[in-house]
């Protein structure tokens, strides 16, 4: 790949092309692997490769490192490769849904939503697993139009809440990655760390929570403030069958729950289930109720 904006689309093309042909995992060089890219390209593949691929390389035939390119680039990427370290959780459970079922980490959007002629031609979107929708900004500016498929969408950033089916028209700053979490899913974080050989104790484990508007008094959603006390609502939960998660539930109503299933029996410290409009009618690890601790609404 080369240092340009046109060769990033290209090879975001060739890794959804790669996920329909089979691959389960891929990898992208960062900046591209040819030439020097400026800092606007580094940041904003960067945000792609470290928030949008199961794999990614800081590589290339000239240095890579995010201070070779200035002091804004390299904190933007600093702050990046830190969210990819709290999706740890969460990208180790695409990986094991990959293995088992042959999908992409990195998903073409027609792989979920093969019934809308919308996406069937979509090659500047993806999915990464089946709750995080990204939209790398693949042009020297600040204009990017992202198409929403059906269901309701959450800004992973602000909160915002989109009715799906429908294109929006954003302005990011260079800062910011256009990502959504689709509503009705459990997004599994971590606390950040310098490396995983490094965490010696099992991770308090931040848990968010988006629900459906139907399930949370009402649909009328669309762009939902952050500021919202029901968005910045958080409860913890701790319970000694913690130390071996495989499965875990959120009860939002008697007639609906939220699962998350984890690849092998993974030792978790606490959990935090954020952001909901009240407290959960249960969470459930292994099939066994835990007990609330704290909340701080």
């Amino acid at each position: 790949s080369y240092t340009s904006f046109e060769s990033m689309g290209a090879s975001l093309r060739g890794g959804l092309s790669l996920g329909l042909s089979g691959y389960q995992f891929w990898s992208v060089d960062i900046g591209g692997f040819r030439g020097e890219p400026s800092p606007e390209l580094y940041v904003r593949w960067a945000q792609w490769g470290l928030l949008g691929t199961s794999h990614s390389r800081f590589h290339g035939t000239t240095p890579r490192e995010p201070w070779e390119f200035g002091e804004e680039a390299a904190s933007i990427v600093t702050r990046y490769i830190r969210e990819r370290y709290r999706l740890l959780p969460y990208l180790y459970s695409c990986a094991a849904h990959a293995s088992e079922s042959g999908l992409p980490v990195m998903r073409p959007l027609v792989l979920e939503f093969q019934h809308d002629p919308a996406v069937w031609n979509e090659d500047t979107e993806l999915l990464l697993g089946e709750a995080l929708l990204v939209a790398p900004v693949l042009r020297p500016d600040d204009n990017r139009t992202v198409y929403l498929p059906e269901g309701e969408w959450v800004d992973y950033w602000t909160n915002e809440r989109y009715e799906g089916q429908q294109s929006i028209h954003l302005t990011p700053d260079l800062d910011t990655l256009p990502l959504f979490v689709r509503a009705g899913r459990v997004i599994p974080r971590r606390e950040s760390i310098q490396s995983v050989s490094l965490a010696d104790e099992p991770p308090d484990l931040d848990l968010r929570v988006e629900l459906p508007s139907t399930e949370v008094g009402g649909a009328d959603h669309d762009a939902q403030s952050a500021t919202d006390d029901r968005r910045s609502a958080s409860f913890e939960y701790y319970n000694d069958t913690l130390e071996a998660v495989q499965e875990i539930r959120v009860v939002s109503t008697p007639e609906s729950a939220l699962e998350l299933s984890f690849p092998t029996s993974t030792p978790v410290e606490s959990a935090t289930i954020r952001p909901v409009e009240q407290r959960p009618d249960a969470v459930e690890v292994n099939d066994v109720q835990l007990s609330p601790v704290n909340a701080d609404p």
